[in-house]
């Protein structure tokens, strides 16, 4: 027979000061990229997007459009291959931020989990005393009335 684990850990020290220096972080981070357009789904569909293996051609592109002095009004060669090399001097980042992003995820999870399960215990217990103590009814009240609640 096999039982179900619990994810049962224990949660590192999130100090004010730790999550001021994260908060200073994703500042300077932001500060990094710059700002860009907030960008819609619909933005995101009507927008052309790299081909597979298209960071490769891109440097061919320029170098032959630059040889032969073809210049198109607004579609710089030089901003071509400066954009391009901005994103992919960020897909590292990208990477590292979507791991960390996902344990602050998880973290938060886990909290709100397990402290709620330590609540219902509680709250469990108390609701049982609470059947002989009426100051306890009474200071449990609003409690009683969220836990009699039912979700949509």
């Amino acid at each position: 027979m096999t039982t179900k684990s619990k994810h049962v850990t224990t949660t590192p020290d999130v100090s004010p000061t730790g999550l001021a220096e994260a908060k200073s972080l994703v500042e300077k981070i932001t500060a990094l990229v710059g700002s860009p357009p907030a960008l819609t789904a619909t933005d995101r569909m009507r927008s052309l997007k790299l081909r597979k293996g298209g960071e490769t051609v891109i440097p061919t592109v320029a170098a032959l459009a630059d040889q032969l002095g073809l210049t198109v009004p607004g579609y710089s060669t030089t901003t071509m291959l400066a954009q391009l090399k901005q994103a992919q001097d960020l897909i590292p980042l990208h990477k590292q931020m979507v791991t960390a992003l996902k344990k602050v995820e998880d973290s938060i999870f886990l909290g709100h989990s397990q402290s709620w399960a330590s609540a219902t215990v509680h709250y469990t217990m108390l609701s049982r005393l609470a059947k002989k103590d009426g100051d306890l009814a009474t200071a449990l009240a609003p409690a009683t009335q969220f836990f009699a609640r039912r979700s949509p």
